[in-house]
């Protein structure tokens, strides 16, 4: 035994009696639960306090006693958590303790649905018979985290709270700590575990809230409406992954919003029992002033949720025009760059427009197909008369008339090419002369012998 603290031991019992002190509240203390001596020890002395000889199994009171179970995890991931009938104890251990405590067989059908479960009933009230009020709920582990579920019991006559609080994180074990330290003056009021209950799911749908706030204001970052003035040159994050990141926020906005307006429900059914028990509670003088409070605090709940939930709606409603807002500047800087990429192209179509045409025709016509006929030029590309007339046609003739003037482009090239060996100077006279010999010398003049014949051309002299 040792004092209240919230050490993440797999199970911790919370313990308050007033009849410790004399009717008074006393401090709390906390039963760590490590091994199984542990579990014997605080069995035995929660059973065997008070008549020993008596066969009924008797408990401290009045008071609370709450037993906090951590979450088991998973055997290759510690990060996952197993589900809530995953118990951090023996089967033997829990089943005495649920016996010990008289605690509500619903806790096993709410536990396996593993839906939004709240349910609140009462047993007993008969002349002679104890009265007992039960209280049972679970919280939706599948949309939010931390979820954890309660199962306890009142005893009207004894004025003592028992519940088992599973699946209780570290940072909620501290969260119910603080709450019954900060209160002992209800340690024995009815509404004790609903309003723990009620605050634990506040304190875990708060946190959902600002998580998903925390998201948007990343993404929208992304999307670059936090930032002042335009980006016209692109240079903001924006591709179809942030889209993807904005539909999943919307949804699990949507989700969260869901599950507040689940817990907001179940809460209601805790608001209707408080105001319907009003009238026995407010007779007892003890509890009329904490009643009072309990509804009070149920109330701002309530109206918090409701603001959560608007939260969500606002959230959802600003990533869906984000949404709208990241197609209209995907399509835009789309656009942009199609812009730049039409004026490339610009510059390459008026390129191909002017010299692919040419050197597609030149090419085409140049082949012997056409037998496109060249007429002689001289040296120096001046006109000469022909043979057969005096008058100048304005072109240039071969001297040999008798040769067909008609040659294609390919003998011509060639005959061009003899001529480029033709100059002044010792070197050219080797080079026309070797290439005088490799000329065919049949009936057809050589070049050599073309260009003495020629009145325009002056051999250069030795």
């Amino acid at each position: 035994m040792s004092t209240a603290s919230a050490a993440d031991d797999p199970c911790m019992v919370l313990h308050l009696s007033s009849s410790d002190n004399n009717g008074e509240s006393g401090d709390m203390t906390v039963f760590r639960l490590k091994e199984r001596k542990n579990w014997d020890s605080w069995l035995q002395s929660s059973i065997e306090n008070g008549e020993k000889d008596t066969k009924e199994s008797q408990i401290p009171a009045p008071g609370f006693q709450i037993l906090l179970s951590s979450p088991t995890r998973g055997v290759l991931d510690e990060t996952i958590r197993n589900p809530y009938y995953y118990l951090p104890f023996a089967r033997e251990v829990w089943q005495q303790v649920t016996k010990t405590f008289r605690l509500p067989g619903a806790i096993v059908k709410a536990m396996w649905d593993n839906k939004t479960y709240c349910g609140l009933s009462k047993h007993g009230g008969d002349a002679g018979a104890e009265q007992l009020e039960f209280f049972t709920a679970v919280m939706d582990a599948a949309s939010v985290p931390d979820s954890l579920s309660i199962s306890s019991t009142y005893n009207t006559k004894s004025e003592l709270s028992v519940a088992v609080i599973y699946n209780c994180e570290y940072a909620q074990k501290s969260r119910v700590v603080y709450f019954l330290e900060r209160s002992p003056e209800v340690s024995d009021h009815p509404l004790l575990i609903p309003g723990l209950f009620a605050e634990l799911q506040l304190d875990r749908l708060e946190k959902a809230v600002k998580q998903l706030n925390s998201r948007r204001d990343i993404i929208l970052g992304k999307v670059g409406l936090k930032e002042s003035g335009e980006d016209p040159e692109g240079k903001t994050d924006v591709n179809w992954q942030v889209n993807k990141d904005l539909r999943q926020i919307v949804i699990d906005a949507a989700t969260t919003e869901h599950t507040i307006r689940s817990a907001k429900d179940k809460l209601s059914k805790i608001i209707a029992h408080a105001k319907d028990d009003t009238h026995v509670w407010t007779a007892n003088l003890k509890f009329a002033v904490h009643t009072t409070r309990f509804q009070v605090r149920l109330d701002d709940i309530d109206r918090e949720l409701g603001i959560l939930m608007a939260q969500c709606r606002v959230v959802a409603e600003e990533l869906t025009t984000a949404g709208d807002v990241f197609v209209t500047e995907f399509q835009r800087r789309e656009a942009l760059e199609a812009t730049r990429q039409a004026k490339s192209s610009i510059i390459i179509a008026l390129v191909a427009m002017i010299f692919l045409p040419i050197s597609t025709l030149s090419t085409v016509f140049a082949t012997p197909v056409f037998n496109f006929e060249n007429w002689w030029t001289d040296i120096n590309f001046q006109p000469s008369s022909s043979p057969a007339s005096s008058v100048s046609t304005g072109v240039a003739e071969p001297m040999n008339t008798s040769e067909d003037t008609s040659a294609s482009v390919i003998s011509a090239c060639s005959s061009a090419s003899d001529v480029m060996y033709v100059g002044s100077g010792s070197g050219c006279k080797k080079r026309r002369r070797r290439r005088a010999k490799e000329v065919d010398t049949g009936s057809r003049p050589t070049v050599v012998e073309k260009l003495k014949a020629s009145e325009l051309f002056v051999m250069p002299q030795d």
